[in-house]
Formats: structure tokens, sequence, C-alpha cells
């Protein structure tokens, strides 16, 4: 079986992190240590990305969603965060294998990221037809590309994007076909139909100025699973745990106490 990488630290109910679509495990770090204290935090490397191996079928969000479930602490509770692809994957998780998830946290969160004649709240074909172009020829532009596409309503944006190009120059590249996959994943994935068999308690956090994952994608989640709110940033674009994270601190910490 291909190996799953989990960073782990901390004491406490396992809070379990799932990073989004070329970004690394590390750009959570900072976020989820502000919860060591009172949780094991377990970081995870996607398939493809670290130290995790790679899937054959990683385009595939079932395949990935069973896969990770064969790693989590399903004999235990636990909380589950996802940001972005992590988030998709995430309410697949909470859809499909629900055992041990005691609550849900969405960071920018869509249960579909490809806009359609039924679904006006995502990204154009074109849009990720750029991306996946850019990555076959060159990894870097590929990810500044989308780096721009993420934060290109905040008027910090350039700040941002070099501090995270800091921490990415640190990090192995992901291996190419997962990203190629995981471009494949959310143009194809729909999870409007499973939502309503979502029950466990969710927080979806998004931003005003989110590009890729617009305001009213986030409130048309929250309004079709049964137990969920959505808090709109103001200011923040696709990356509110890093541009607004005592916003979101706070907001996770009271969704927490609950």
């Amino acid at each position: 079986m291909p190996n799953l990488y989990i960073e782990r630290f901390g004491n406490g109910i396992p809070m379990v992190f799932l990073h989004g679509w070329g970004m690394p495990r590390s750009l959570l770090r900072g976020f989820a240590q502000e919860f060591a204290t009172q949780h094991t935090i377990w970081l995870v490397d996607l398939p493809g990305y670290g130290q995790s191996d790679a899937l054959a079928r990683a385009d595939d969000i079932q395949v990935l969603a069973k896969f990770l479930a064969e790693h989590l602490p399903t004999n235990e509770s636990y909380i589950l965060v996802g940001w972005s692809l992590g988030a998709v994957t995430a309410l697949q998780l909470a859809a499909e294998f629900p055992q041990g998830i005691v609550k849900l946290v969405l960071f920018t969160a869509t249960p579909c990221f490809m806009s359609s004649a039924n679904w006006l709240h995502g990204v154009t074909q074109a849009a990720l037809a750029q991306v996946a172009e850019e990555l076959s020829g060159d990894y870097t532009k590929a990810m500044n590309r989308f780096l721009q596409l993420q934060l290109k309503n905040l008027p910090a944006a350039r700040e941002t994007i070099r501090q995270i190009k800091t921490l990415l120059a640190g990090e192995v590249a992901p291996d190419s076909t997962a990203l190629q996959q995981g471009l494949e994943m959310l143009a194809t994935t729909d999870l409007r139909q499973q939502l309503a068999t979502i029950t466990t308690p969710t927080l979806i956090l998004n931003g005003d100025r989110d590009s890729l994952v617009p305001t009213l994608a986030a409130r048309s989640l929250a309004e079709q699973m049964p137990h969920a709110q959505a808090v709109i940033l103001h200011g923040a674009a696709h990356l509110p745990f890093m541009t607004h994270a005592t916003a979101c601190r706070r907001w996770l910490q009271e969704f927490l106490l609950c």
C-alpha cells in the first residue's frame, strides 16, 4: 500500500489538516500550531505531496477519500479541517466515512469547483486550463499563476505571495502526475447531491475577495448542509488562515467550544 505521511505534534483530541492543490502541508503549520496545546495536530501530506507516495487514481475523489480514511483515526473522535482541494476532500470523507469526525472545518470550500449552466459559483474552464497548460511546461510558472488567481483581489497580494514562495523554497515539488490528477479532480467533482447527508457540525470560512470560491458558493454550501454555518471574512481571499489568521482562529475556537 502507498505510504501516507502525517506530521504529528501537540496533545489532545486529533485535529487533522488537509492542504490545498499544489501547496505543501507547511502552509497550514503556523495556523495549526495555535491549537496544539489542546489537540494533537495531524498535518497530512496528500498523495504525491511531500513525503507521501502518489496514487494511481488520485483524480477520483472517492478513491482518494477511501485511501485517507484508512489512515485517519476513525476509532476515536477527531476534528477534520480542509482547505480548498483539502476542503472538497474533507466533504467527501464526511459524506462517505463520517466515523469519528465530530466537527468539520472548511476553508474556502465549494461542492463544485467548476462553473456550469446550473452552477454559476465556480471558475471557468479556461482559467483551469491555463494552469494545466503552464503546469505541463513549468511547475514554478504554474504555481505563480495559481497563487495570483488565489490572491488577485487582495491589496497585500504581493507580500503574501512572497511569504508563500519563501515556504515553498524549502519544499520538494509535488509529483507532477499528482498535480495533474488534482486539477482533473477539481474539474470533475460535484458533491452537491451528497451535502444533505453530511450531518457533522460544520464551520465554513470564506473570504469575500476570493476569486476561486466566491461568497455565494460558501453560502450555498452551508444552506444545503443540515448543521453548517458560513462565515464570510471581510477583505480575505483564498488563504484566510494566513491573511486573516486572528479572525479564523477566533471563529474556530468558538466553534470547537459549542
